[in-house]
Parts: C-alpha cells; structure tokens; sequence
C-alpha cells in the first residue's frame, strides 16, 4: 500500500513538472516574440 501511494506521488509529481514545463516553454516563445519585435522596431 504505502509503495502505491509513493509511486502515485512520483507519477504526479511528473506530470506536474511536464505541464509546468510546456507552460514555461510557451512564455518563453512569446518573450523571444516580443523579444524580436523590440529589435525590429528599433531597426
């Protein structure tokens, strides 16, 4: 039982950090947007 509720934590865990991770990854594409745009204003 207390393996179950340990590896369920773990899968949890993972899943977790694999949505924070696509979110961090999409605010970044948008900064590096942002980021490009910023450059080509400033010529």
């Amino acid at each position: 039982m207390k393996n179950l509720i340990s590896s369920f934590s773990v899968f949890n865990f993972k899943k977790n950090l694999n949505k924070n991770f696509k979110e961090t990854s999409l605010n970044n594409k948008e900064n590096l947007v942002h980021y490009r745009r910023d450059l080509d204003s400033l010529g």
